[in-house]
């Protein structure tokens, strides 16, 4: 449905369309949102010849920091600013040149974008009108649009008398109304509390169930992996990886992947600190491995074991235990080994307690079990 071919996005060139050069913004248009620096200030792509398919009834998260250039993908896709070089084509059709009302998509910006002197009902008529140029909207079509967003008894309110969720589900449901081929969401989630982000989050399972296409920014990794069906990995405007969450987790591609999923982040070494004979050599599965003394190991917190009662076919290391922290029904434990304090989930039903800080501790830790990462380019070394 959505094919994007070697895009990219200068600071210099990320202004806005032509097409939205007379709307007045209240921040301005030469001021990147995700940055706080002037786009005019530096030639660095924001975008750098991103390649990206989006199959129809796909749920695609694009994840990232700040600054990864997130927003900048978002925009360019919905018309609201020119890219520099490459191509963006809906169904076929090609889009970089169309203005932003010519596109088949639908936006949702992070601050809502509704009108206090208008009810939820005259938003929804306003996002129905606007998608078919008639001044009203058929009254069935649009109660069931309230309906489907939980918004039929607060139809006759005004944004100023909703809750913050609420209003989120008004600013999702008005783009739906426009019934386009493609949803964006541009962080819709991080400016609210918890139950408002469990509600909106089964809203949007509910309309991606319903056979919609959808693009969701955001940085939050437990959204990205709860919600979308693939998640595109950007970082410093480079798509690094696109795949499943399982997959991103399992097999990230890249050293900035891998450094930004998983909580606790994984802990990174250098292969001359994790085995001391050089070359280094690791036993995996039934394998060795001969990698570089400075390959960039990388152990996720849940594949060390502490103080094992046996090591079949693994490596043993000696540490420094340094302290520990409950969370999420396991015991974070902080072990210090070769001169870095590196992240060790253990069960509750292990005897941690006891520990105190400076006691010696044996780390485990499975071969097979290891990602690792070339020192220079960064990119994954596929093992066994």
């Amino acid at each position: 449905m959505l094919r994007i071919h070697e895009l990219t996005v200068q600071y210099s060139c990320a202004s806005a369309s032509k097409w939205f050069q007379r709307i007045s913004f209240p921040r301005p248009l030469s001021q990147n949102r995700e940055t706080g620096k002037s786009k005019a200030a530096s030639n660095r792509a924001v975008l750098d010849h991103l390649n990206l398919d989006l199959a129809r009834g796909e749920f695609l998260a694009i994840l990232g920091v700040s600054g990864a250039g997130k927003t900048t993908l978002l925009r360019a896709i919905a018309g609201l600013l020119r890219p520099s070089s490459g191509e963006i084509l809906i169904d076929g059709q090609p889009q970089t040149h169309k203005p932003p009302h010519q596109r088949d998509v639908a936006y949702v910006f992070q601050s809502g974008g509704w009108y206090d002197h208008l009810t939820v009902r005259q938003h929804f008529q306003l996002g129905k009108s606007s998608s078919q140029g008639t001044s009203k909207a058929s009254s069935p079509i649009l109660e069931d649009w309230l309906d489907r967003v939980g918004l039929t008894d607060l139809a006759n309110q005004s944004p100023g008398q909703l809750s913050g969720g609420q209003l989120q589900r008004l600013a999702i449901g008005r783009a739906l109304a426009r019934q386009k081929s493609l949803l964006l969401l541009d962080e819709p989630l991080s400016q609210l509390d918890e139950p408002s982000c469990d509600e909106l989050r089964r809203l949007l399972q509910k309309i991606h169930s319903e056979g919609s296409t959808i693009i969701y920014v955001t940085h939050s990794q437990r959204d990205a992996f709860m919600l979308s069906t693939k998640v595109a990995a950007l970082h410093e405007g480079v798509l690094r990886q696109m795949a499943s969450p399982h997959e991103l987790y399992d097999q990230p591609q890249h050293i900035s992947v891998a450094k930004s999923l998983g909580f606790p982040a994984m802990d990174l070494l250098a292969a001359k600190h994790l085995i001391d004979d050089v070359p280094v050599h690791l036993r995996v599965g039934t394998k060795w491995e001969k990698l570089s003394p400075e390959t960039i190991v990388g152990v996720r917190p849940r594949d060390w074991k502490l103080n094992p009662t046996e090591s079949s076919g693994g490596t043993t290391f000696k540490g420094t235990w340094a302290g520990r922290t409950f969370i999420d029904g396991m015991w974070l434990g902080r072990v210090v080994f070769q001169e870095k304090v590196i992240s060790v989930l253990v069960s509750v039903s292990e005897d941690v307690e006891r520990l105190t800080i400076g006691d010696p501790v044996v780390l485990y830790l499975d071969a097979r079990h290891l990602h690792c990462f070339d020192p220079i380019t960064g990119n994954r070394i596929q093992l066994g």
